[in-house]
């Protein structure tokens, strides 16, 4: 696998519009920082590329240690079998599901 986090190369991709993510999902529903990918790269600047691997690794598989990883899948599947999927809580809890192993590196759960 080959990561590039260089900022040219990786700031002209964007998610696509398919559904606005929510008003306030990172405010109410997470807490902590998270790292952007050009503070990644200017805190990895003048690393050797051994500690860049590992920072790098560490905090992408600690999601992986986290016992509720996949919980907001079922949460998303009960809402939009309840509720449908354009309702909001279903569209709210889809982002989460999306956001949630990721930002286990960093930010915690409300």
């Amino acid at each position: 696998m080959m990561v590039n986090w260089a900022p040219p190369v990786v700031e002209k991709f964007k998610p696509p519009n398919v559904v606005d993510k929510p008003d306030g999902l990172e405010s109410e529903n997470f807490e902590g920082h998270i790292e952007h990918v050009g503070s990644f790269y200017d805190r990895h600047r003048h690393s050797n590329p051994d500690d860049v691997q590992r920072s790098f690794l560490v905090a992408l598989l600690r999601s992986l240690e986290n016992e509720h990883v996949g919980q907001y899948s079922n949460y998303h599947d009960y809402a939009a079998y309840k509720k449908g999927y354009s309702d909001p809580e279903t569209i709210r809890l889809a982002f989460m599901w999306v956001q949630f192993p990721f930002r286990l590196a960093g930010p915690n759960v409300l």
